[in-house]
């Protein structure tokens, strides 16, 4: 009997070893998913929340535009001039408006949140009258949604 143990001595070495180096790979295999996983969510987080400021920048600065229409000199102030701001828990952003045609504004914001970038653009139509619906009256989000809650005339 005693012989027996002896010759499988060896083997208990290996089989401890073989199961610890399996185990050691799937662990790290399971950790570095993990770390890339999170990684990816976090970019991910920082490119949503920069959209959003972006996008929060342009109707504040729509609304802005559809509550001063009948106020020229307060949209002369507006046209063709960068603004910029930050907020440490929206990101710094950079909001332009630009005149596309006599009745056509474009409103411009780029936001970075975290080394992350997003940029928005959008349009407000000044409606030629009331003569009927027509469907881009109002404003089009280029990169957005088209339902943007805007409901006023420029």
């Amino acid at each position: 009997m005693k012989q027996t143990i002896k010759k499988q001595d060896g083997y208990t070495l290996v089989w401890v070893l073989g199961i610890l180096f399996v185990v050691a790979s799937l662990s790290t295999a399971l950790v570095s998913l993990l770390y890339f996983t999170s990684k990816t969510t976090q970019i991910q987080h920082n490119s949503q929340q920069a959209y959003f400021t972006a996008k929060s920048a342009v109707a504040s600065v729509a609304n802005y535009i559809m509550e001063n229409s009948s106020d020229s000199s307060a949209i002369d102030n507006i046209i063709n001039k960068t603004g910029s701001g930050s907020n440490s828990t929206m990101g710094e952003y950079t909001v332009s408006v630009s005149p596309e045609s006599a009745t056509k504004l474009k409103i411009l914001a780029t936001a970075t949140y975290d080394g992350e970038t997003s940029t928005v653009a959008a349009y407000l139509v000044k409606q030629p009258g009331s003569s009927g619906i027509i469907p881009t009256d109002n404003v089009i989000y280029v990169n957005g949604t088209a339902t943007s809650g805007f409901c006023c005339r420029v």
